[in-house]
């Protein structure tokens, strides 16, 4: 019994890291997409770019 109920705590356990990775990894994936577009108009500014096409 005991052995059955340490396999599901670390199933459990195992299962919280899992989420806790993968919602990290999301939200870091998405922040990194949010800083490139919010920076983006400075760099082509300070590169002295201009709108694609003109």
């Amino acid at each position: 019994m005991t052995g059955s109920r340490t396999a599901e705590r670390m199933r459990r356990h195992r299962a919280v890291l899992l989420t806790a990775l993968l919602t990290t990894t999301n939200f870091l994936v998405v922040f990194d997409g949010l800083v490139v577009t919010v920076a983006l108009p400075a760099v082509q500014h300070s590169f002295g770019l201009g709108q694609a096409g003109t």
